[in-house]
């Protein structure tokens, strides 16, 4: 990921009886692909449909955000692509990968 001088973002999701979980993770630029070596941050999810997730993810005490992640098909495929951008599209949006582990 690159990000300019903003640390790379990644999302794990998790999918349990039908209801969805998450959070987003500060990855460090030294270690980008390993979640364990981010700082999380819990995803307050508000609204899920089959293609849309809305939430609020809080960075600092006095700075959140309201974000939107679009999938291009459901979270029971094996690999689902999307794009998050933040609710009031003052972001550049980012495109993601998501891959199912079982």
């Amino acid at each position: 990921m690159e990000n300019g001088d903003k640390p790379g973002i990644g999302i794990e999701l998790t999918q349990n009886a039908g209801r969805i979980t998450g959070q987003m993770f500060l990855l460090d630029p030294d270690s980008p692909g390993d979640f364990a070596a981010g700082s999380p941050r819990t995803m307050y999810i508000h609204h899920v449909t089959e293609k849309e997730i809305r939430f609020r993810v809080d960075w600092l005490p006095d700075r959140h955000d309201e974000m939107v992640l679009r999938l291009d098909s459901p979270l029971n495929a094996d690999r689902v692509k999307g794009v998050l951008k933040t609710a009031d599209k003052s972001g550049r949006p980012q495109d993601y990968e998501f891959v199912r582990i079982k």
